[in-house]
């Protein structure tokens, strides 16, 4: 792990507007930055959504994946049905 700089998470609609996002300030190469963002949002057709990451500790940073916590994504349709 790395204890410098700041990684960062933000998810993006339509290339352009971010709709959400998480910062952390690394303190600690013992504990890894774990980031969650969350919302509810109303899309319509032709809309897309990209996540996107950064980090700035001034040399390659990993991607890790646990069995208590791993790099996932997921959308869910809520549909109020007719």
């Amino acid at each position: 792990a790395n204890a410098a700089g700041i990684r960062s998470l933000a998810v993006l609609l339509n290339g352009a507007t971010v709709i959400a996002g998480d910062r952390v300030l690394v303190a600690s190469a013992t504990f890894p930055a774990i980031h969650g963002a969350s919302g509810v949002r109303n899309f319509v057709v032709g809309d897309f959504i990209q996540v996107f990451v950064f980090q700035n500790a001034g040399s390659a940073v990993n991607i890790d994946a646990a069995l208590e916590y791993s790099p996932i994504f997921w959308v869910q349709k809520v549909d109020r049905g007719g």
